[in-house]
């Protein structure tokens, strides 16, 4: 998929000559000091910063100069690259509100609110609007709405356990990991493992008899993310009953540095 085809994924116009690149919306044109390819996991994940981070830039900036409302508050919780989200403050001039997901991680939740066809994220200062607790309570509420009704492409034994796949659009996938252990109390439960590795697709195995991750898992992850097309992470989760804990990474290569890509991607003209 060129860089082009994956742009429009997110909405978005692409042109660029190898040093810069070119995202337009509607009227709203963003100009990045930085060439992107699609050859490599890298490139793609530093071209789903970009693409990301531009459309929820711009779907915020033309909220703030076209609209004379505050973005209401009914929000649902998303999991995106802390590089995608700075992209975005840049571009938008405000930020999004909203936490680290885990320590150790490049990822970070915000709150958006979808108005019409536009993304548009959640500030600070729209949060103090009202009781903030509550909105952010509300917005993990509309994520889990969502989760429920997904259902595996496909579930597949692997190694010692069963491997189920989640395909979505629009990062709800990805999202839905945020919701872990509560999502699939079963698999953490039983110890099992969660990975991330694409914007769309969600994998978590589930250990059978006591089983544990070995390299049939490895393999099975490391084949998802050399497919993916908006590759997000290489790491693999392991899921607990209290939480979420980062585990190591799958693939010969380190996990993705969305800081080292996020100073390219800042320069914006």
């Amino acid at each position: 998929m060129s860089v082009a085809e994956t742009a429009r994924l997110f909405g978005l116009a692409y042109d660029g000559d190898g040093q810069t690149s070119t995202f337009r919306r509607a009227d709203t044109v963003v100009r990045l000091g930085l060439g992107l390819d699609d050859r490599l996991p890298e490139e793609r994940n530093a071209l789903l910063i970009a693409c990301l981070g531009a459309r929820l830039g711009i779907d915020r900036l033309r909220f703030d100069t076209g609209s004379q409302v505050v973005p209401p508050l009914d929000l649902i919780q998303r999991l995106v690259p802390r590089a995608a989200a700075a992209l975005a403050a840049r571009i938008a001039g405000v930020a999004a509100a909203g936490p680290a997901w885990l320590p150790r991680t490049p990822f970070s939740l915000i709150y958006v609110h979808e108005v019409a066809k536009d993304t548009v994220f959640a500030t600070a200062s729209d949060l103090k609007r009202g009781p903030a607790a509550r909105a952010i309570e509300d917005a993990r509420r509309a994520l889990f709405y969502r989760a429920y009704q997904l259902r595996p492409e496909r579930t597949e034994v692997v190694g010692a356990g069963r491997l189920s796949v989640f395909r979505t659009t629009g990062g709800l996938a990805s999202s839905v990991a945020t919701l872990l252990p509560d999502f699939d109390y079963d698999a953490a439960r039983d110890r099992g493992v969660l990975a991330v590795t694409d914007y769309d697709t969600l994998l978590v195995w589930r250990p059978q008899d006591g089983g544990r991750p070995g390299a049939a898992l490895r393999r099975a992850v490391h084949g998802e993310l050399r497919r993916s097309t908006l590759p997000l992470s290489r790491r693999l989760y392991g899921l607990r009953p209290s939480g979420v804990v980062v585990g190591e990474t799958c693939g010969t290569a380190a996990e993705f540095d969305a800081a080292e890509v996020v100073e390219k991607l800042i320069s914006v003209s």
